[in-house]
């Protein structure tokens, strides 16, 4: 898992070379230790 850091720093990269992004996360409702997930930026 990443740090929200990274994707921040990975969408500026891709706004900056006009790029897109495509994040393939099949398993992010999966939560353990009832540990509370960032929401999504969408």
């Amino acid at each position: 898992m990443a740090f929200s850091s990274f994707f921040q720093e990975t969408v500026k990269f891709c706004q900056q070379y006009n790029l897109v992004l495509v994040h393939d996360f099949p398993y992010a409702d999966i939560v353990f230790n009832e540990i509370k997930l960032p929401s999504s930026i969408f």
